[in-house]
């Protein structure tokens, strides 16, 4: 055998672990059964490097690792704390180097401070304030973890554009990606070819690489990244460029294991793989470069690169067979939900008595031998026996009290104190010890000391008195005997006080107790001891007493409760109040409160609606009304109609008999102004909402005299929009 486990000889017989690694000619039960014995080995506290001498049982850690053959089976963590285990136990395995931390268990990273990993796995130091995606975020040391917030963008300040054929347009704002601005931009709707010029049926587009194109109606030419189309347009030409939308602009729009390539050239680059993507066991992703390793439960992972392509080549791990019976005592055969083979597991504790025998102990199981008791303890999932060794409460004679003498038992392993004699607290404030049949006399009391099988008995004849100490007195009044007499009696000497809390309380003269609600004073007049009591008020004693938005509230032990806010309390634009809950909105007209509770504090955020343009010309006459929050004006929009009114015609000194249908045409027709290129001049279109058919209708009259006669009117019976007319506006020719 060995002398590299040697060490461990004594503490642990490795017979059994060397018969299971001895019949078997498998290298991963030979490594089993030398696992199985090191980590026994290890919990009695003997570390062996016993991996450096074998080339058939090594363990490869990730690159941030490094192997102990005895580190702490719970390493500390970043998580922790103060919270650290106190118990120690050792255990093989991959471990953070020196000067570092594990950030926690679940993430597996070492770190060299600790602190916060943000979304795309950088470490934060606690407090530390960036920004990422646009928003604005900190390290949180209380809640140890990264907290966001949308980035607050400066107001914008809108261009002076009123130049025509020019809109205002938002970009991105090139010193802050993250924000906004409005600048004034040409509208390719309106403008006249830009970047060329315009002839009749067609476009010429001076290009970018010193280049001319004539382009007729709906042509495109493209260069790099752009493309121009020529359009007709209210009968002008006019060129609209269009900019190539890439699907990929960066690495970050690229999955795992892809990187973004562009070549010189080209408009928009593409995704290219630059290592192998594999979905490991955990259900996580991962990338790995070529001839990179990984392992996994069960499993070993390669990445290669075969021309230009990248292969996972995996490597599952096959077990040994074996059972429970390869293992030594106290260990058995199984499987570890995080293991892929099973292994030798201790599963009770091994207890080697100084009288030569071996007990295998359960947890929580206790084996007594003479003065020393082993209990077995599992911790984090180590056995460990605990010795303790029999305190005895008597070690002579000394220790034992007046009428006792120490005796000691061939055979045990502690003594004890047996009676010889009575005990006899006597008046005088002395413990006396009498012997078997001894008499003594004392004041109202004669004592006689019987042994009655094997028991000593004292005989006391007393005089009965009423009180025979102040044990017998209620609480406020102490025992007083005088000198000489055989009985006692019970004086008051304080106040007696039955407290709120169901107790009984004395107060000598002058003391004063508070109490919940309550201030008790003692008083002592003329003898006589009286409490004095004096109520505590409380300003408030119900959710009546508080304002709006708060109630009520007394905490258990306390004598006055308070007001808490439970809600927001706003005061509305209408001079009305309303309390809102967290959550809760309250609208009127243009405004909308929203009640936020943040930290235990509630507020109160105001937000104003904006409203499009409003024209009452453009509405449908009766259409007019706001919205359904009341805030904005809107209307049913007309064009040219018809419009029907009944009325009394009057002509002269005549009136219609009866009312009269009389017609009318109302509404808005197209009309605008464009300037023409060619003629250097601004044109102006124009178009009225008049009558389109008519007809002759016949009315009575009857005059002022009585008389009546016949009345012809025009009645319109359709309306329409007339053809636009074109005006030249020569007084405004360009130079």
């Amino acid at each position: 055998m060995s002398e590299l486990f040697e060490a461990c000889h004594s503490h642990m017989s490795p017979e059994n672990f060397f018969s299971a690694c001895h019949d078997s000619c498998d290298p991963a039960a030979v490594c089993a059964s030398l696992q199985s014995y090191a980590r026994s080995c290890s919990q009695l506290g003997v570390c062996i490097h016993w991996r450096n001498y074998t080339s058939l049982c090594n363990i490869k850690c990730s690159e941030d690792k490094i192997f102990l053959p005895c580190g702490p089976s719970e390493p500390p963590t970043c998580r922790d704390g103060h919270m650290q285990s106190s118990i120690s136990v050792l255990t093989e395995g991959c471990f953070c180097p020196e000067n570092t931390t594990l950030f926690s268990k679940e993430s597996g990273i070492c770190v060299p401070k600790c602190g916060c990993i943000d979304p795309s796995g950088t470490l934060r130091e606690f407090d530390e304030h960036f920004e990422y995606k646009c928003e604005d975020c900190i390290c949180e040391k209380a809640r140890q973890s990264v907290i966001c917030k949308p980035k607050k963008c400066p107001d914008v300040n809108p261009e002076n554009c009123t130049e025509p054929g020019f809109m205002l347009v938002n970009v991105t704002d090139p010193s802050d990606p993250c924000c906004s601005k409005q600048v004034c931009k040409l509208d390719c709707a309106v403008s006249m070819c830009p970047n060329g010029s315009c002839t009749p049926g067609s476009c010429i587009y001076n290009a970018s690489d010193s280049t001319r194109h004539v382009l007729k109606n709906g042509e495109k030419y493209n260069y790099k990244c752009e493309t121009v189309t020529c359009r007709e347009i209210n009968g002008s030409f006019v060129t609209v460029k269009t900019n190539t939308e890439c699907p990929y602009l960066s690495s970050e729009d690229c999955g795992p294991g892809f990187e973004y390539v562009k070549k010189e050239g080209e408009c928009c680059g593409s995704c290219t793989q630059d290592a192998c993507v594999y979905n490991a066991p955990d259900n996580t992703t991962s990338t790995l470069k070529d001839g990179e390793v990984h392992s996994y439960t069960c499993e070993t992972v390669t990445c290669h690169e075969l021309n230009g392509l990248f292969v996972t080549e995996r490597s599952i791990t096959e077990c040994p067979s074996l059972s429970s019976l390869n293992c030594g005592p106290g260990f058995e055969y199984v499987k570890k939900e995080s293991e892929c083979c099973e292994t030798c597991t201790q599963v009770a504790c091994i207890y080697d008595a100084p009288d030569n025998t071996r007990h295998v102990l359960k947890d929580g199981e206790e084996y007594k031998y003479k003065c020393e008791t082993v209990t077995c303890r599992q911790m984090n999932g180590s056995f460990v026996t605990v010795k303790t060794d029999t305190e005895c409460p008597y070690l002579s004679s000394q220790d034992c009290g007046p009428g006792f003498e120490y005796v000691k038992k061939e055979g045990e392993c502690c003594g004890s104190c047996t009676q010889n004699a009575c005990i006899y607290d006597a008046p005088d404030n002395t413990t006396r010890s009498l012997k078997d049949g001894e008499v003594h006399s004392y004041t109202c009391e004669t004592v006689t000391c019987h042994q009655i099988n094997g028991s000593f008995i004292t005989e006391k004849t007393k005089s009965e008195c009423h009180y025979l100490s102040s044990q017998d007195c209620e609480p406020g009044f102490e025992y007083v005997k005088k000198e000489g007499e055989c009985c006692g009696s019970c004086t008051q000497d304080a106040c007696v006080y039955d407290a709120p809390n169901n107790t009984r309380q004395t107060l000598t003269d002058g003391e004063v107790h508070s109490y919940t609600c309550e201030t008790v004073t003692c008083h002592e007049l003329n003898g006589l001891f009286v409490t004095e009591k004096i109520k505590t008020e409380c300003p408030y004693s119900s959710s009546q007493d508080c304002g709006p938005g708060f109630e009520y509230v007394k905490k258990d032990g306390e004598c006055c409760g308070t007001c808490t806010q439970v809600a927001c309390v706003y005061d509305a634009p209408d001079n009305t109040r309303h309390v809102l809950k967290d959550g809760e909105e309250y609208n009127f007209k243009c405004m909308n409160a929203t009640c936020l509770k943040r930290n235990g504090t509630f507020m109160t955020i105001e937000s104003v609606k904006q409203c499009p343009p409003f024209n009452p010309d453009d509405c449908v006459n009766g259409t007019e009304q706001s919205d359904k929050d009341g805030c904005c004006r809107i209307c049913e929009l007309n064009n040219c109609v018809l419009k029907k009114n009944l009325t009394r015609l009057h002509v002269n000194d005549c009136t219609s008999i009866k009312d009269v249908e009389v017609t009318s045409c109302t509404g808005h027709c197209d009309d605008g102004s464009m300037y023409s290129m060619e003629e250097n001049i601004m044109k102006h279109s124009c178009s009225c909402c008049q009558e389109e058919k008519t007809s002759s209708r016949e009315v009575t009259l009857k005059c002022a005299n009585s008389t009546e006669i016949l009345h012809n009117y025009m009645y319109i019976e359709s309306c329409t929009c007339t053809p636009p007319k074109c005006e030249e506006d020569t007084g405004k020719k360009l130079q």
